[in-house]
């Protein structure tokens, strides 16, 4: 029995094949952990380049929206004295009684 246990015990010769395959799989392992590698610091500067060019668009329109709120603040402003002179020149009744009920309010509220 001891002779039969031997002979239908399989053996297993490994082939080159098989052999080889762990070191295939290491090696695509390893270009692909490369090459992933690659895309992420690719990915780092072009997000770090972006990040910049941004930054510096945010600027622009700061910069931007300072100019056109100056520019509109002394449009309203013209605006305004034009229009009260051109009131006050149609109605000037009208424009001095405003003007002493103003004076009332604030002297009212300044006791």
């Amino acid at each position: 029995m001891a002779f039969r246990n031997k002979i239908n015990k399989p053996t297993h010769a490994s082939t080159p094949e098989e052999e080889s395959a762990p070191l295939v799989d290491e090696a695509l392992d390893a270009v692909n952990n490369r090459e992933r590698e690659a895309a992420e610091q690719a990915f780092e500067a072009t997000s770090d380049e972006e990040l910049s060019a941004i930054g510096a668009e945010i600027e622009r329109i700061k910069e931007s929206i300072a100019l056109i709120t100056q520019a509109s603040s002394h449009y309203v402003k013209r605006r305004v004295a034009e229009n009260s002179t051109d009131m006050i020149a149609e109605n000037p009744v009208r424009a001095a009684l405003w003007a002493a009920f103003i004076g009332f309010c604030i002297g009212r509220l300044s006791r």
